[in-house]
């Protein structure tokens, strides 16, 4: 069977199957075989005996796949043609790597398109002072628990932080369970509101201490504060 199995899945093929005999467990694998000069996808599910010589014998079915993974191969590019033109940033992530990321996402992150985000660590654009708390929310994501939205820093390419909100949610993605995040940049905003805070507390502070009386009224002429 190794020498139909396409080049770029023999190892994955290798590491599962190594991996189901060590656990014990039912083999299940996915990916290309080369039949007739065709490439054709096919899962495999098995379990497995071990013989008296110490081989292992396998018993299950592989199945054919190609069609419906040529669907999924669709709806990706129907999915990826959509979110491009997105004004928010998506990304989709498994086990802390970067599998996708729009054009949005790499504008937040400080990347043009050319410099592909695709294999990067998500680690990269956290503060490493809440990396702890990171980890913890992506693990609860990918057992299946969505994030509520936050707000938090990411870090850019260049180094500056950006203020987003973003919020994380379990996605399947190419038939793997992955983890897809939505982040908006709210640097501007979080600009806007400081600057109105500072405001309001230096006309607070004129309306104390200004050396004549101030009133102020309501929409209806009612006397809502006075200064002393």
């Amino acid at each position: 069977m190794d020498n139909i199995v396409h080049h770029e899945d023999a190892a994955d093929l290798a590491a599962t199957s190594a991996r189901a005999e060590q656990a014990g467990s039912e083999w299940n694998w996915h990916g290309r075989m080369i039949v007739k000069g065709r490439v054709k996808w096919v899962e495999i599910r098995s379990n497995h005996t071990l013989n008296r010589d110490g081989s292992i014998r396998r018993r299950g079915i592989i199945q054919d796949i190609t069609e419906r993974k040529e669907t999924a191969k669709e709806s990706e590019l129907r999915y990826q043609a959509l979110v491009e033109r997105l004004p928010i940033g998506v990304a989709v992530y498994r086990r802390g790597k970067l599998l996708f990321a729009n054009t949005q996402a790499h504008l937040i992150l400080g990347a043009d398109k050319s410099q592909n985000l695709i294999g990067t660590d998500v680690l990269n654009f956290v503060e490493p002072e809440h990396h702890q708390r990171i980890v913890r929310r992506m693990k609860e994501v990918a057992e299946g628990l969505p994030g509520a939205m936050v707000e938090q820093k990411y870090i850019r390419l260049d180094g500056t932080k950006v203020d987003v909100e973003t919020m994380a949610f379990p996605y399947n993605y190419r038939g793997d369970a992955c983890v897809q995040i939505i982040f908006k940049d709210v640097t501007e905003r979080k600009q806007t509101e400081a600057h109105i805070r500072k405001n309001e507390a230096l006309l607070a502070q004129l309306f104390i201490n200004v050396p004549m009386a101030v009133v102020l009224l309501n929409e209806f002429g009612k006397v809502e504060q006075v200064n002393k």
